[in-house]
C-alpha cells in the first residue's frame, strides 16, 4: 500500500515538472468534462421534448376529464411525469453550470502542480489524504501486467488550485 501511495504522489509531482504529462492530463480532464456536458445537454433536450409532448397531451385531456374516468387517470400520470421531468431538468441545468465552473485552464494547472511538491511536505498525513482524495478519482492496478494507472477527478485540480489561492491570499 505504501508503494502504491508513493507512486500516486510521484505521479502528481511528475505533472508539475513534466509539461507533456501535464498537458495530457489537462486534455483528458477537459475531454471528460466535455463528454459529460454533451451527455447532459442531450438529456436536457430529450427532457424538454418530453415536456412539450406531455403538456400538449395534458391540454388535450383537460377537456375530456369531466366525461371520462380514464382521462382523469392519464391526467394524473402526465402531471407526475411532467413534475419528474421538470425536476430532472433543474438538476441537469445545475450540473451543467457546475461543470462549466470546473473547467480548468492550463495556467491554473501549472500553478497548482508547481505548488504541490513544496506544499506536500508541510501537510499532516490527514491533510495529505484529503488532497489525494481531492485530486485522484481512481487508482487501478493490473497485477498481471504490473501496471498502475491513476485517474484524476476532472474538477480536482481546479478545486486544488482554488484552495491554494485561498491559502496564499
Amino acid at each position: 500500500a505504501q508503494e502504491l501511495e508513493r507512486f500516486v504522489v510521484d505521479q502528481i509531482r511528475g505533472m508539475g515538472s513534466d509539461t507533456g504529462l501535464l498537458a495530457e492530463t489537462l486534455e483528458e480532464t477537459r475531454a471528460q468534462a466535455q463528454a459529460r456536458i454533451k451527455d447532459l445537454e442531450a438529456e436536457r433536450r430529450g427532457l424538454e421534448r418530453d415536456l412539450v409532448r406531455h403538456n400538449a397531451e395534458l391540454r388535450g385531456l383537460a377537456g375530456r376529464v369531466a366525461t371520462n374516468g380514464t382521462a382523469t387517470d392519464r391526467l394524473a400520470d402526465l402531471q407526475d411525469r411532467i413534475r419528474a421531468a421538470e425536476q430532472r431538468c433543474t438538476q441537469v441545468r445545475q450540473e451543467l453550470i457546475g461543470l462549466g465552473r470546473e473547467l480548468v485552464d492550463e495556467r491554473e494547472v501549472v500553478q497548482a502542480m508547481a505548488a504541490f511538491d513544496p506544499l506536500w511536505e508541510t501537510l499532516a498525513p490527514r491533510e495529505q489524504a484529503r488532497v489525494i482524495r481531492l485530486l485522484v478519482q481512481r487508482v487501478d492496478y493490473d497485477g498481471e501486467k504490473g501496471t498502475v494507472s491513476v485517474t484524476f477527478h476532472p474538477a480536482g485540480i481546479k478545486m486544488f488550485s482554488r484552495e491554494l489561492a485561498e491559502v496564499n491570499a
